[in-house]
Formats: C-alpha cells, structure tokens, sequence
C-alpha cells in the first residue's frame, strides 16, 4: 500500500530534532530501564531548584502539559476558562467533553499589543480560570515580568487561577518567571519538554508555584514522585544542559525564517510577520476553504486563523525540504490564483 507522505505544520517540535547529547544519554541510561532510579529525578528536580531559586515544594512533575493541566482542572470547582485569542486548538481538545467552556478574549494578530490588561481584568469574575499563553502560540506575542505581575495580581485579588503556559518559551529570550510566581497564592507556570526539545516520546512537564497549590495538585497527580520515568527525567536535564544544542536550534530556525522571507518578499499578496518565536505567520487574501484544500492535495497540513476578512497561516519552522516545498506550493496557489 503506498501511503502519501505528509508534511505536518501544526505542531511546535525543534525542527533538529532531539539533542544528540541525549540520544547518547538514552543509550547509557537504558540500564536502568526496570527500576524506578529515583535518583535521576531527585537530580532534575535539584537542577529546576538552582535554575529558579525555589525550592523543592514549589515544583510539581507530570506527564506533559496536558497532564498537569488536566489535574488544575479537577482542582477547580468552576470549568469557566478566560484565553486571549485566537485559541489554539491544543486548548480546545478540553472543551470535548462538554464540561469546560472557553471564553476567548478578542485580540488583534496583527497588533503587537498581547492585550488590554484592563479590558482583560473585566472579564475575571465571569471565569474560574485565565490561561496566558506566554508566548502566545497563536500571535507569537508575549508578557515581560511587570505586566505579568500586574494581570496575576488583580486576579489573585479576586481569588482566580492563573495559568502561565510556557510551552514555547525556550525558543525566545523572554526572563524566567519562575521566582515571582511562588510568591502568588493561586498562578503556577507549566512547561513541557514535548516542543523545543523533542521530547514528547517520552512525556514530561513541570509546574512550577506555591507550594499551598502544588501540595493539593500532588494529590491528584501522584502520591510518589518516581511515577515520573527517571528516563524522562535525565534526557530533560541533559537537554536543558546542552548550551550548543540551544545555539543551533536558535540558528537554524533564524536561517530557515531568512528564506522564507526572501522567498516570499516579492509577493504583494503576503504579510510575514515575526515575532522572535519559533514560527511565522503569513496574513493571505485568499478564502479558507480554496486555502486549505489546495494545500490538503500537496499533503500539507497547516493550522487556519480567520480574522474580519483576512486569513493566517501559522507556520512553525521545520526541516528545510519541508518549509521548501511549503513556499513552493503557497507560489503554486498564488500563481493560479492571479
């Protein structure tokens, strides 16, 4: 049977791949494979320690993202959850189940503005939770430390959650939040290893907040900490240590935008805009349904924003053959087009 091939652009995986570093780690640490080997955790978790300066009680393990989030949820008596849009549809798989409701919080893509922290702030009371993507995976836009402060503590004032999502932050150089977010009674920041460092093969995140909050979210997620894979645990750290795996990743997806953009320059009918994350977004004049099945027939798979009447692709850098035979088919469908 031959199958198509696909070139997936919905997903945020580092374009190179899982560190070589930890590939080699892989190989020396599958020895321990049959037992718990707890002290590789307790060594990832002293690493997050010395890296935030907090401490132990302030840090929480889980399976990924969508683990720890889901055990937020359970926490809360209310499934009312505030997102500056557009929302990515990694948030929407929570509102299947018909117990959660998303209130989007209308923002501009092509505003560099992440939002209107006061127009914000008005809609707290009507919601149970507020999720700030940081950056934003949608928009690319991100929060410095004093707005953060400023939306988190007219939150907590009136007792909300706050979820930082800091997914995508190792692919910018925005400052750790980490030591401002323990002092908070009710926000926590949660961060996956499945993106920047392709990791998702083997499941882990952290959060990372009070320690009043977290002790109840341990409950829910585990009663001992080694039902964390040790595994997980040292391929995390040996990533999070490889400086030189970090500066590729950095140039890498900074030449692959450069091409892109050159390719692109000459095209009245495209908008690239760069917000320093790992991915692009192109603003088209084109109708979403023409869009999407033209791209659908050259096996692409692409992630669709409407806004009034313009469309955006959001476009996470991959693999040079891949963003190649992107830009040539988005030149294909405009040539048609014309």
């Amino acid at each position: 049977m031959h199958y198509k091939k696909i070139y997936d652009f919905t997903d945020d995986i580092n374009p190179l791949g899982t560190s070589k570093r930890v590939k080699n780690s892989l190989r020396k640490s599958i020895k321990h494979i049959e037992s718990y080997n707890e002290p590789s955790v307790f060594r990832f978790i002293r690493y997050l320690e010395r890296l935030f300066h907090i401490k132990e009680e302030n840090i929480l393990l889980g399976h990924g993202f969508n683990h720890i989030f889901f055990s937020v949820l359970k926490r809360l008596k209310g499934k009312k959850i505030l997102i500056p849009s557009p929302v990515s549809n990694s948030y929407r798989i929570f509102t299947e189940g018909g117990d959660i409701e998303i209130l989007p919080y209308k923002t501009d893509i092509k505003d560099d503005n992440y939002c209107n922290i006061k127009d914000l702030s008005q809609l707290f009371d009507k919601v149970d939770l507020i999720i700030l993507p940081n950056p934003h995976n949608i928009t690319g836009k991100t929060l410095n430390n004093k707005q953060l402060d400023e939306i988190i503590s007219l939150a907590e004032d009136m007792k909300k959650t706050v979820i930082i999502d800091e997914s995508l932050i190792d692919y910018t150089d925005i400052p750790a939040y980490g030591e401002h977010i323990v002092r908070k009674d009710y926000s926590l920041i949660i961060r996956t290893f499945s993106t920047y460092h392709g990791l998702a093969g083997l499941p882990l995140g952290y959060a990372i907040g009070p320690a009043v909050f977290l002790k109840d979210l341990k409950k829910i997620i585990y009663p001992f900490s080694f039902e964390t894979s040790p595994l997980a645990c040292s391929s995390a750290l040996v990533s999070m240590k490889d400086t030189r795996y970090k500066k590729r990743t950095y140039e890498y997806i900074g030449l692959e935008k450069a091409y892109i953009k050159e390719s692109l320059k000459n095209y009245k009918e495209i908008r690239v805009i760069d917000r320093g994350c790992n991915f692009l977004i192109l603003e088209l004049e084109e109708k979403k349904d023409t869009l999407l099945d033209f791209f659908y027939k050259k096996g692409i798979n692409i992630d669709i924003y409407e806004e009034s009447d313009r469309l955006f692709v959001r476009l996470p850098i991959k693999k040079h053959r891949f963003n190649a035979h992107f830009v040539k088919t988005l030149k294909n469908m405009i040539g048609e087009a014309g």
